[in-house]
């Protein structure tokens, strides 16, 4: 999967690094689902964001380096909320926190104001009297 895509973003490669043909249309047929999966996802009113260390293979240099693939989490069953759970998957370039933080940003989720460490994000939604 080419850097900085989301996952599922690119057509798999087979392993002589060219895309199989298959893939390209299987790509397509899912690229719908996975839109409104992230859109679910990214709309709920609590998202729980999580990365993981995946061994990625390096283009040209036959050796793994250390990924990042992001997890999405929309799950409002504890507050008692019937909308079903999801999660939604992304891949970064690097383990830098501006890929996260400008997805987070995009769909309205600011850093909360007391978190130094900006672990904790926040949608503005107003409050019932």
């Amino acid at each position: 999967m080419p850097e900085g895509e989301p996952a599922g973003q690119s057509p798999p490669r087979c392993f002589h690094g060219r895309s199989a043909p298959h893939a390209y249309v299987i790509h397509a047929l899912l690229r719908p689902l996975v839109n409104a999966i992230e859109r679910h996802v990214l709309s709920g009113a609590k998202l729980h964001a999580d990365d993981t260390p995946v061994p990625v293979l390096e283009p040209g240099k036959g050796q793994t380096k250390t990924g990042r693939l992001w997890a999405y989490v929309r799950d409002e069953r504890p507050a008692a909320d019937d909308t079903p759970p999801a999660v939604w998957f992304a891949y970064p370039p690097n383990r830098r926190g501006e890929h996260p933080q400008a997805r987070l940003k995009c769909v309205g989720l600011e850093p909360h104001p007391s978190q130094k460490s900006k672990d904790i994000w926040t949608r503005d939604f107003p409050v019932a009297p």
